[in-house]
């Protein structure tokens, strides 16, 4: 079954090593989709080379999140500048918003 919410996969890119930070995205794009999720937006396979700076990557990363029906958080979260600012910009739109270890978890009620 084919489920239509957008789903953005929020987690640590700066500071993470390029092949752990691509595995995470990966792995949760490919399970999401598996789950029948048909829009899956993994921002770091959409920036990557790009040659955007960080400030203009996550412009429109707010930009996707606003988009989005759901957030994904991956682990080391906490510790994002990035994150912080997604998960800020979907609770304030009120995004429902579910973290992800090794597949997806029950949703977040508070963090």
């Amino acid at each position: 079954m084919k489920r239509t919410k957008r789903v953005y996969i929020s987690g640590p890119i700066t500071g993470i090593p390029d092949a752990i930070s691509a595995t995470q995205f990966d792995r949760a794009e490919q399970e999401l989709r598996a789950a029948g999720y048909k829009y899956v937006i993994n921002p770091r396979a959409m920036f990557e080379g790009t040659g955007l700076t960080w400030d203009e990557i996550m412009v429109q990363c707010l930009d996707l999140v606003k988009a989005s029906d759901m957030i994904v958080l991956l682990p080391g979260w906490q510790k994002s500048r990035g994150v912080t600012m997604e998960l800020g910009a979907a609770y304030a739109l009120g995004i429902p918003v579910r973290e992800y270890r090794r597949r997806l978890t029950v949703t977040i009620e508070e963090i």
